[in-house]
């Protein structure tokens, strides 16, 4: 490969040239002692690796020297938004030694083929078990990166996936923030690994509390804390003491300001509040013009930006958070976001204000995450001290403010082995491989949950009995369907909606069988959920109910692995991969008849990205807004594109107007779309020829 030809050479000439050396080289950055020392293990040792520092102090570049020493290996992470930017950053890298990087996870679907000729793959856990019984340190890459490690805390299904590596024996690269020293310790010990701890912030954190109290007129009032605020000077709601005090701060200083919020609703009535006590800014007029309205919350978007205001969560499109992004890095401002920042995103400003203790769900917040979100205050390199302001009501709050403060790390609490669907995608395929409960005990006692826990082989075996329960169906069924689900990890329940969807004779009582099994996976009623699964298909785990959320997202799953298992089975051109995927494909737009030719002309994970970014190409658009949202929908479409072909965007343009408004588009209304599909596309750095 070009970078071992390049090292030969420098060995050849009688020159010795680092990992480290080369990562400097590569990135432009100057390592720090904590990197070198990291990297240096990477290079010289086979053993797995533990990286803990704090947020901004560069653990991601000891996973991409793993990448770049082996050449090849998968780069885990548990959330979209962190496979994004891993992705952006390591195809800038890795391309300048020849070396192929993808992404694969619900929104990019990747062919298993491509899975295996590229070099670098960053993965989703869920994806990475799917693929971990046919992949192999020796062919695929010996390095298996597992960003935000301590993220095993509270998901199941990336503790199974570390297990899977672990028993196949890839060389885990283990990274993370926020974890307490008794927790590394421990980790080392399970993966049999050496340690490099950071201890010292890039930039110091200075931690302020903004006390406040209800008084007699029920309004929130001062109590003390910062000197943007008067001391009883009164609000309305906890929302608007966060805008006033990111408003006041970004004014006074002119420097960035985060404000955190536990939910997508809080943070838009932050930041329209934020948006109304700023005067427009010259700098971010213009970005307006390049935000489409294309759902209510880039349509709030399009408005604040002018205020030099920014909104980051899960309910903008690709192509608006990366816009976002960008613009924020660049030009500073008001960042209002919710997990994004304990989500690994980097996103840092000089002040941050968290707007609540409380999380989504009305529990207060671990410490793990309050340090993670905390952690993104102050620049490195630009601010000598980062401030995190926390709102907090009454003197219970406070007394808990203190104790998450003088916390550095929640503990981490393994579940796996309670949780029977990792434990099947764990375990089924160890005994489809072998047909011995030996080794599937064997790679159960393999897990983070078995090794913290006394007496675990009572659990052990407790959790076996569902996987004996699975594989005792699959054996009774018989036959190459039932071996490849179990390779697979297919739930019985998963295998039978699969089926049923197979011999079902219409899109509704297809997507009813997954449905009623995805309910079942999370214990809820197909009654509760159906009503928004019918209107909105896949956009259900956008819009419905928090419910409807959590099956869409798991029905779309089963769809996708359903498809995974045809191909298997029968073939990549079957008559039955062929019906799954049309299946899973109409999922994508609730079966809207309107939407068929425009799906029909695009792959399932890029119609999903355009209904992302676009829902009314479900619901259904009036002609006079459809030109703008058809250049949205264009741009998502393309937005991993390098180049593009105008003909290729007015035939694309064509049928996303025909999908929002059931009309195919006058000429005159066509040019207007590929005028603006053209510039939306070339703002975003994609070539139209």
């Amino acid at each position: 490969m070009r970078e071992l030809k390049e090292r030969g050479l420098d060995r050849f000439l009688g020159r010795s040239v680092s990992l480290a050396d080369r990562v400097e080289e590569l990135t432009g950055f100057k390592l720090s002692s904590f990197q070198r020392q990291a990297v240096r293990l990477v290079e010289e040792s086979e053993r797995n690796l533990v990286a803990v520092a704090p947020t901004g102090a560069g653990k991601s570049l000891v996973g991409y020297a793993a990448m770049l020493r082996y050449g090849q290996g998968f780069y885990l992470a548990p959330y979209i938004a962190i496979m994004n930017e891993k992705y952006s950053d390591l195809s800038r890298l890795l391309r300048k030694v020849g070396y192929t990087v993808l992404v694969s996870n619900r929104d990019h679907r990747i062919p298993y083929s491509a899975v295996l000729k590229a070099n670098v793959r960053i993965m989703s856990p869920y994806k990475f078990l799917a693929y971990a019984h046919m992949l192999s340190p020796e062919k695929h890459g010996k390095a298996v990166v597992a960003d935000e490690f301590h993220k095993i805390s509270g998901d199941p299904m990336f503790e199974a996936a570390i297990t899977m590596a672990k028993a196949r024996g890839f060389r885990v690269i283990a990274l993370s923030a926020t974890v307490a020293d008794e927790d590394v310790e421990a980790i080392a010990r399970w993966l049999d690994a050496d340690v490099v701890k950071e201890t010292k912030r890039p930039v110091r954190i200075e931690h302020q509390p903004i006390q406040l109290r209800y008084n007699e007129r029920r309004k929130l009032a001062v109590a003390g804390g910062v000197s943007v605020l008067r001391e009883g000077e009164e609000f309305s709601s906890l929302e608007e003491v966060a805008a006033t005090v990111a408003a006041r701060l970004h004014s006074m200083t002119g420097r960035p300001v985060i404000v955190w919020a536990p939910t997508r609703s809080r943070v838009e009535r932050i930041a329209e509040a934020c948006a109304n006590m700023l005067p427009q800014s010259r700098e971010t007029l213009h970005l307006s013009l390049k935000l489409q309205a294309s759902n209510p919350s880039e349509g709030l978007l399009r408005r604040t930006v002018r205020h030099k205001v920014f909104i980051h969560h899960g309910g903008l499109s690709h192509s608006a958070r990366k816009l976002v992004e960008e613009e924020y890095r660049r030009r500073g401002g008001v960042m209002v976001t919710a997990y994004t920042l304990s989500h690994g995103v980097n996103l840092p400003g000089t002040f941050l204000v968290m707007s609540t203790i409380w999380d989504y769900k009305g529990d207060p917040l671990d410490a793990s995450t309050f340090h993670q979100i905390a952690g993104r205050a102050g620049r490195p390199g630009l601010d000598s001290v980062g401030v995190v302001l926390t709102l907090v009501v009454g003197e219970s709050e406070l007394a808990y403010y203190r104790t998450l403060v003088s916390t550095t790390a929640s503990r981490i609490e393994p579940k796996m082995l309670s949780d029977h669907y990792s434990l099947c995608k764990l375990l089924l395929p160890v005994y489809a491989t072998t047909r011995r409960w030996d080794d599937v005990g064997k790679v159960a006692r393999m897990s983070y949950s078995y090794f913290v826990s006394q007496g675990a082989d009572g659990m052990v075996e407790e959790a076996l009995k569902a996987v004996r329960e699975a594989a005792g169906y699959y054996e009774r069924v018989g036959g190459r369907e039932a071996r490849h689900a179990m390779l697979m990890g297919m739930l019985p329940l998963e295998f039978e909606a699969v089926k049923s969807a197979l011999s079902s004779s219409s899109y509704r009582e297809a997507v009813g069988a997954v449905v009623r099994a995805a309910c079942e996976v999370h214990g809820v009623s197909p009654a509760e959920v159906w009503g928004d699964i019918e209107r909105y298909g896949f956009l259900a785990s956008f819009l419905g109910s928090p419910h409807s959320r959590s099956v869409a997202d798991t029905a779309q799953t089963i769809l996708e692995m359903g498809m995974f298992w045809a191909s298997r089975v029968y073939g990549w051109g079957s008559q039955e991969r062929v019906k799954l995927a049309e299946v899973a494909k109409a999922f994508v737009y609730a079966g809207n008849p309107r939407v068929e030719p425009l799906a029909s002309a695009v792959e399932v994970d890029v119609l999903r990205r355009m209904v992302k970014a676009v829902p009314q190409l479900v619901s259904g658009a009036e002609k006079d807004e459809a030109v703008p949202l058809v250049a949205v929908a264009v741009k998502e479409a393309y937005i991993y594109r390098r180049r593009v072909k105008r003909e290729e965007v007015e035939g694309l343009s064509r049928l996303v107007y025909q999908a929002l408004t059931g009309e195919p588009p006058e000429v005159r209304v066509l040019r207007e779309a590929v005028s603006e599909a053209v510039s939306s596309l070339e703002d975003a750095g994609v070539k139209v020829v």
